[in-house]
């Protein structure tokens, strides 16, 4: 759906009442910040107590526009939300174009102190406050903002620690890795081990065992606790599911995605011996 630019023209310079301002550090990269504002996928996921439903518009590298509803314990209403983005300025602006809130604006600055440090600096805008209201209004943003980046930076340094680990695995070490007795094994899964490097989950569907990998390939989300319903699993941070037994993503309802196009990492075999020990087979690891 294309918006008019007239009526929504990119913002400038705000005149509306200043409210209040949030600061933070964060052990996160600029490019996983840029990554983490551009990524409006993640809201009724991540940050599922203050959004329950998103509808994108339009989204580029310029930003995104969408219409929001927050979750019911904040109202349950919905807003036309817009993102701009300025790289250049690391800065980026939210405004809410229409519905609850509309008019207000939040003005994101990030700087840089190395490669994985920043500081955030966040100004929050809302028109027709009266000047005796600014501090509760401003104390309810910062607080909403503290959770959001509270949930967001540990999306964001998780992500970064898994791209630096995916960058540092060499040669696969083992080929075989027992995994214990088929009678021991069963009543433990779901379960996760580690072979060669990587982090991998078993789980029981239509009795039979299943290995997957616990990377999301969308955006190396955890997998490793997020349940499992009729050999599906779901990504927390995005909401996309997973067939572990085809690997397959089933998620119909995300925009742009057909059957295929996105798919769990291959994962090792799972192989019964005569002594019904149950065995990790990694057919590279023999290459």
């Amino acid at each position: 759906m294309a918006i008019d630019q007239h009526r929504y023209p990119p913002p400038t310079t705000s005149s509306i009442a200043h409210v209040g301002t949030y600061r933070r550090r964060m052990a996160v990269s600029l490019e996983r910040m840029f990554e983490n504002a551009l990524d409006w996928e993640h809201l009724p996921h991540l940050h599922r107590s203050s959004f329950s439903t998103i509808e994108c518009l339009d989204a580029g590298d310029w930003g995104w526009r969408a219409r929001v509803r927050a979750s019911a314990a904040r109202g349950a209403n919905a807003s036309l939300i817009e993102l701009r983005l300025d790289q250049d300025l690391h800065r980026w602006i939210t405004r809410t174009l229409e519905g609850r809130g509309a008019g207000n604006e939040v003005w994101t600055h990030a700087f840089e102190f190395g490669p994985s440090e920043i500081e955030v600096v966040v100004d929050f805008f809302t028109p027709g406050v009266a000047d005796e209201n600014r501090e509760r209004v401003g104390t309810g943003f910062i607080d909403l903002y503290q959770k959001l980046y509270d949930e967001d930076e540990w999306m964001m340094r998780l992500r970064q620690r898994r791209l630096e680990d995916a960058q540092r695995q060499l040669a696969l070490a083992s080929e075989r890795l027992p995994v214990g007795s088929l009678a021991e094994l069963v009543p433990t899964l779901p379960r996760c081990v580690d072979f060669n490097g990587r982090r991998l989950r078993l789980a029981e569907v239509n009795g039979e065992i299943h290995v997957f990998d616990t990377l999301c390939p969308h955006a190396l989300g955890p997998l490793d606790t997020a349940p499992i319903v009729q050999g599906i699993v779901e990504c927390p941070w995005h909401g996309h599911r997973f067939d572990i037994v085809t690997s397959r993503c089933v998620s119909r309802d995300k925009p742009g995605l057909s059957d295929g196009q996105l798919r769990l990492r291959p994962a090792p075999s799972v192989e019964i011996d005569h002594e019904r020990t149950v065995w990790l087979v990694d057919e590279r690891a023999a290459r």
